[in-house]
């Protein structure tokens, strides 16, 4: 079965709860998507540091987008390599990810994820997917 667009109910709550914590990213007057979009052009796997682009992805909509409520193994989620080794919590969120290109890129849950690496905390650790939506299931 295929995820449904984000117009379904559940998929609006899911999408919601995403929103909800990218907005802490949010530049100016940022969208959701448009700071989806953003942190998934930062990721270490699409670019590097110095600016070169690693692979190009193309322009998100949320017409575009399912979301799932996953629960992952801490070694699923450290083998999504944080780019950074801040390991100070300040949320217990649900960590956010997109799979696209047969890949996951983490989005949100870096410092979350070596928190928990650090205190060996093996979960299940809720973590929002967003995925391309493939129609009605």
């Amino acid at each position: 079965m295929s995820p449904k667009a984000l117009d379904s109910g559940d998929q609006r709550h899911l999408w919601i709860r995403v929103c909800e914590q990218l907005k802490y990213h949010n530049k100016n007057d940022d969208r959701c998507i448009d700071t989806l979009n953003r942190l998934w052009r930062k990721n270490s796997r699409v670019r590097i540091k110095t600016g070169e682009v690693l692979l190009e992805v193309p322009l998100l909509t949320e017409e575009m987008l399912a979301v799932t409520l996953e629960h992952w193994t801490l070694d699923q989620l450290v083998a999504l390599e944080p780019p950074h080794d801040r390991d100070d919590l300040r949320s217990y969120e649900p960590i956010i990810l997109l799979h696209w290109f047969d890949q996951h890129f983490l989005i949100d849950g870096n410092t979350r994820v070596n928190f928990w690496e650090k205190k060996q905390n093996q979960g299940p650790h809720a973590v929002l997917k967003i995925t391309e939506a493939k129609g009605d299931i």
